[in-house]
């Protein structure tokens, strides 16, 4: 079982809890939209079936503005009321044929095509909450090979345009892989540092620029996927430890992320400064 973060939309009508799996849908109170927020969550994902069980969600409420134009466009988006984003790892493959002088670890790597994030409509669970397990199809799987590994996860709202985008955070949650390369250009697994170490494809999203503090976007219309931010300190990129929690404030339209290297902090605005 892999640890990962949820957060939904919410519509406004009543609410359910589910103690057993920790399942939670908040209703919006009267006319004040229930707090949004984050808690920690864990999911099983199971490599094909997509089957996933969810601990700890919280489903967030919806701030758009209610224009018919915004409600148009979120017909046709990748994000819509009532879906969840869920991160996990990426998972592994083992380098075939394999020597037989060989160690299946020292030739295993992170999946580049494993989903790190994944978007479902939990509208078509074909039940109520109860616990269970859901065999429920992802709408959109994000690729390893796009973010590298992430965990912490929010979801703006969408404001103008009716789609909230979702904001995932570098982590080092499922441990950090570095390999080296050999003289015909292969990849080693090491267990150490050496020279020339470098960070394992698929541990973080390098081929966006991204470093162990980066947060990237995912557009709520078309599912794209862009490096938002590259946290830093006094001028100098995250050494590993990642990022932890974020999550957006409605009010200042503003992202706080936590620092796992320093214990800080971060606010950010949604222009990712």
């Amino acid at each position: 079982m892999s640890t990962a973060r949820v957060n939904t939309h919410s519509d406004a009508s009543g609410g359910v809890s589910c103690p057993a799996s920790g399942i939670e849908r908040h209703a919006m109170v009267g006319a004040t939209p229930a707090p949004s927020g984050l808690r920690r969550g864990l999911a099983a994902l199971r490599a094909g079936a997509l089957s996933i069980a969810v601990f700890g969600a919280v489903f967030g409420p919806w701030f758009g503005t209610g224009a018919s134009s915004a409600a148009q466009a979120a017909d046709a988006s990748i994000v819509m009321r009532g879906d969840a984003v869920v991160t996990g790892f990426s998972g592994t493959k083992t380098d075939t044929p394999l020597p037989a002088d060989v160690h299946p670890l020292d030739r295993t790597f992170i999946d580049l095509d494993g989903a790190a994030a994944q978007i479902f409509d939990l509208s078509k669970l074909g039940t109520a909450p109860r616990g269970q397990l859901s065999d429920v199809p992802a709408k959109l799987k994000i690729k390893a090979s796009e973010t590298g590994q992430v965990f912490g996860v929010t979801l703006d709202d969408g404001q103008g345009t009716g789609a909230p985008n979702a904001y995932l955070t570098a982590t080092s949650m499922y441990g950090l892989h570095i390999v080296s390369k050999d003289g015909a250009g292969r990849l080693n697994r090491l267990v150490t540092g050496a020279d020339g170490a470098m960070w394992m494809p698929g541990q973080f999203g390098l081929t966006k620029g991204g470093t162990p503090g980066a947060i990237y976007k995912v557009d709520g219309k078309t599912g794209a996927v862009t490096l938002f931010a590259a946290i830093k300190h006094d001028g100098r990129d995250n050494a590993g430890p990642g990022l932890g929690n974020i999550t957006f404030d409605a009010k200042t339209q503003q992202v706080f992320v936590s620092d796992l290297e320093t214990g800080m902090i971060h606010r950010l605005t949604l222009d990712g400064r």
